[in-house]
């Protein structure tokens, strides 16, 4: 995988070797970057498109938690971008990425039942 000078997210230095699911994530996470500066996403936007490029199954899949920095990262990039994710009451990360990244509550219940 090549990098950019555009990309900021999880840049080639702070990520080890990475298994499928968490390489597809990362550069899935780029690809958003580049659509939010050329289509000026923001806000309620980006976390719209991160939902639906990510359901619970992919996002909260037992694969991507084996790089724990993972969810700390995602959180503060989202909340970067304007997502302005709300602190899940437990204080964990994937809990708050669970509970406040999707607007269907389908997708929500599927994501903190995944996410326990």
């Amino acid at each position: 995988m090549e990098e950019t000078e555009q990309s900021t997210f999880m840049p080639r230095a702070l990520i080890p070797d990475l298994n499928v699911k968490l390489e597809g994530i990362i550069c899935s996470v780029r690809e958003l970057e580049t659509h939010i500066s050329e289509e000026q996403l923001a806000g309620p936007k980006v976390k719209e498109a991160f939902a639906e490029m990510f359901p619970p199954a992919t996002l909260f899949h037992p694969a991507i938690q084996t790089m724990p920095s993972i969810s700390p990262v995602l959180k503060n990039w989202l909340n970067k971008n304007g997502a302005a994710l709300a602190p899940h009451s437990s204080h964990r990360i994937i809990m708050t990425l669970a509970s406040t990244v999707y607007s269907d509550s389908e997708d929500t219940n599927a994501a903190v039942e995944i996410a326990r």
